[in-house]
């Protein structure tokens, strides 16, 4: 086999040029991408059609009416071009701590419906409920939650139902417990 020795420490590299010019005026100019329009409410209000482009973006920026806080998108509709809702941007949701007082077990936590949205809500599957009961000890807890009063003064009732573990034996939560809630409305 060969061997190959170099004996030149130095190094030339020849390789393209320094500047490169890209020209971007050749052919026809195309049609322009999406545009995201935003406004207070209604898109159909506040756009005009001869300015929109199948999949332009609207943001309606309205806290309250119809699709407040909603992302929505021109489409190409069966009847024509129109707006249509697609995302939520900013979800109701409510986050708190709750002192709780536990009686044998069982504890009762009323949440305000108007915490989390305007609306006059009669499903209560339109919630989603999450908690934890803070404790030293390990716990073992269930809840169910239902729709309680009539609007405007309608509450998520939520009946929670725990049990702390010693290390040797179980017993039913009592007295105040912190009990951490997340509920999120998907209207």
């Amino acid at each position: 086999m060969a061997e190959v020795l170099l004996d030149n420490v130095d190094l030339t590299v020849f390789g393209g040029p320094t500047t490169l010019d890209v020209s971007v005026d050749v052919g026809d100019q195309g049609v322009r991408g999406s545009k995201i329009w935003a406004g207070p409410g209604n898109p159909d209000i506040y756009t005009t059609e001869s300015e929109l482009l199948i999949n332009d973006l609207y943001v309606n920026t309205a806290t309250t009416g119809s699709f407040p806080g909603w992302l929505y998108q021109y489409i190409l509709a069966p009847g024509g071009p129109e707006w249509t809702p697609i995302l939520l941007l900013n979800p109701s949701q409510f986050s708190a701590i709750s002192s709780t007082t536990f009686t044998t077990g069982s504890a009762t936590i009323n949440i305000p419906v108007s915490s989390l949205t305007t609306a006059n809500v009669t499903d209560v599957t339109k919630f989603i409920v999450r908690l934890n009961v803070e404790n030293a000890n390990a716990v073992a807890s269930a809840f169910t939650y239902s729709l309680t009063g009539t609007h405007p003064n309608k509450n998520i009732a939520i009946v929670v139902k725990g049990a702390s573990w010693n290390g040797t034996t179980w017993s039913n939560l009592t007295g105040a417990q912190n009990v951490h809630l997340f509920i999120s409305y998907i209207g």
